[in-house]
């Protein structure tokens, strides 16, 4: 059996389909997505702040 160095293809699409599908859960347990990006704006005009 030889065990090749780098990450096959099939188990980089399926990090890729992990990560996807965690950012869309994250997504999912706010409200809305517009409550969601109305904080992500709000964070973005007080970074200047720190």
């Amino acid at each position: 059996h030889n065990f090749n160095i780098f990450v096959s293809r099939s188990d980089l699409n399926k990090a890729e389909t992990l990560i996807f599908s965690i950012i869309l859960t994250t997504f999912a347990h706010l409200k809305n997505f517009q409550i969601g990006s109305a904080i992500v704006n709000h964070m973005n005009d007080h970074a200047y702040d720190f």
